[in-house]
């Protein structure tokens, strides 16, 4: 039987560590997909807003007597 190796027990490496992963990251996940595809172009018009997205935007107005605060989507 193989003897277990030994691990080290001094300092780690980090930026070893982070070179990796920073390769694993920029790395295509699925091979099969092409890489030269070509980036879809943005709708026509915006999505419809569903109860419950996350979306970002910007307070228009402030109408402190009326308490209404009017939102423009980012």
């Amino acid at each position: 039987m193989e003897e277990p190796t030994p691990t080290a027990t001094g300092p780690v490496d980090l930026s070893a560590l982070g070179s990796l992963l920073s390769a694993k990251w920029k790395t295509e996940v699925n091979p099969k997909k092409s890489a030269a595809k070509p980036a879809a172009a943005p709708p026509s018009k915006p999505e419809e807003l569903k109860p419950g997205q996350i979306r970002s935007f910007k307070i228009a107005t402030l109408d402190a007597a009326a308490k209404k605060i009017t939102l423009e989507l980012a």
